[in-house]
């Protein structure tokens, strides 16, 4: 096809923009422009990470070294080892994360029953990573607890 140059950058109908080129043989052609990406915040963990859009319309961002497309169940890890779940409009654009919490069921000695403890975005990853700390859990009745 030889080379092409850039003539102008074009808005579309869809509000994507496309560059507009003409080739040494006078062919036009149009490719996408993607649009800057978005840094969003994985609540107060310090991490962010860059959500691009796809000329379709959908959102991805990088997981494990690859694009992949955001939906509701997209989940993404932050350095502490939080982790966080897309919040989608209902048009289907990422507005924010929400924390997943990390639960872990307790027996309740032989007779007692179980409660689940809910780890708060705040705590450092495990548990079993709190040598001096001693956590303290509110218990509603539906046995789930949040330290």
């Amino acid at each position: 096809m030889g080379t092409r140059e850039p003539i102008s950058k074009i808005p579309a109908d869809n509000g994507n923009t496309y560059t507009v080129m003409i080739s040494d043989d006078g062919m036009f052609s149009a490719e996408y422009v993607v649009p800057a990406a978005l840094s969003i915040p994985l609540g107060s963990s310090g991490s962010a990470v860059d959500v691009v859009k796809d000329e379709d319309g959908t959102y991805l961002v990088m997981i494990a070294g690859e694009y992949q497309t955001i939906t509701a169940e997209t989940m993404v890890t932050a350095a502490n080892g939080n982790v966080y779940r897309a919040i989608l409009s209902p048009e289907g654009v990422p507005v924010g994360v929400m924390h997943v919490a990390a639960m872990q069921p307790v027996m309740l000695g032989d007779l007692g029953g179980t409660i689940t403890l809910t780890q708060k975005r705040t705590c450092p990853g495990r548990w079993a990573k709190w040598p001096s700390r001693t956590a303290t859990c509110t218990c509603t009745r539906t046995a789930t607890c949040t330290c």
